[in-house]
């Protein structure tokens, strides 16, 4: 029997045990950079131009590209403005219409208060508009125009589109006039015989009644104020009387001032 050589022996295991190790070495090495390279790819603009180029032509074969719009709600909005303020031509791919950006451009429209922008695949679009409610006549700076409840000014489209309006004057711009507007619809007897408003010091309402009585409010709540007015003119007519004015800013009280003693500069 031939002797052993240990140390012979330990340098080739040594040998065989290192080799592949180097091997799996030089393949991870490998593996990063092409890991690498392929985010490099990835990040660069060209890879999202290429990717959106084909999604989109995926789209138009598919079908799934815009051919039909549908636009509801528009009682005083242009169609043709709407379709303008979308910006979404016929044959663009709907998956990559940015809906919420085309919703803001339309909610930028006179008269628009709210709309919604929505697919219905395979080809079409549907927007439905809620258009503002013009609930007086603005008389003072900037005006006339008409005016929403939340106090947005808009355009006068034609002569007869503030026909049974109240108007609202003042120096500032207009307020918001829902509030005062529910009170008195809430009043039937009142608001039959609204003529005008006016916000005084941005505080505090001055109301109109036919047949031309002036009606001071007093700042804040005026459910009070308004419930004392009615019960005097359902007892005592007071609305149908010579009156001037009618001052209702105290609590718990009603002071008239009767027409021919008004004098100029008065309340």
């Amino acid at each position: 029997m031939r002797p052993v050589n240990l140390r012979a022996a330990r340098r080739a295991l040594r040998r065989d045990v290192a080799t592949p190790r180097r091997g799996v070495v030089r393949a991870g090495l490998a593996g990063l950079a092409l890991v690498a390279a392929w985010a490099a790819l990835v990040a660069h603009p060209w890879w999202d131009e290429a990717a959106d180029r084909v999604g989109a032509a995926a789209q138009r074969q598919l079908g799934l590209v815009l051919a039909e719009l549908e636009v509801h709600g528009t009682a005083r909005v242009d169609t043709e403005r709407v379709r303008t303020a979308l910006q979404l031509a016929p044959g663009t791919p709907l998956l990559d219409a940015d809906l919420d950006a085309a919703r803001a451009r339309v909610r930028a429209l006179g008269w628009v208060d709210d709309a919604s922008v929505r697919r219905e695949l395979p080809d079409r679009l549907v927007v439905t508009l809620d258009e503002h409610e013009p609930r007086a006549l603005w008389l003072g700076a900037g005006g006339p125009a008409l005016v929403a409840g939340g106090g947005e000014m808009l355009p006068v489209p034609t002569e007869n589109a503030a026909a049974g309006l109240p108007r609202l004057v003042g120096a500032a711009p207009p307020p918001a006039v829902e509030p005062i507007l529910r009170h008195l619809a809430a009043r039937p007897e009142l608001l039959a015989r609204l003529q005008r408003l006016e916000q005084v010091n941005g505080r505090r309402w001055r109301v109109w009644l036919d047949p031309g009585v002036r009606v001071e409010l007093p700042p804040g709540d005026v459910t009070a104020a308004l419930g004392r007015l009615v019960r005097h003119h359902a007892t005592a007519g007071l609305l149908d009387r010579a009156v001037a004015v009618v001052d209702l800013r105290v609590a718990d009280r009603l002071v008239v001032t009767p027409a021919p003693l008004l004098r100029e500069g008065t309340g």
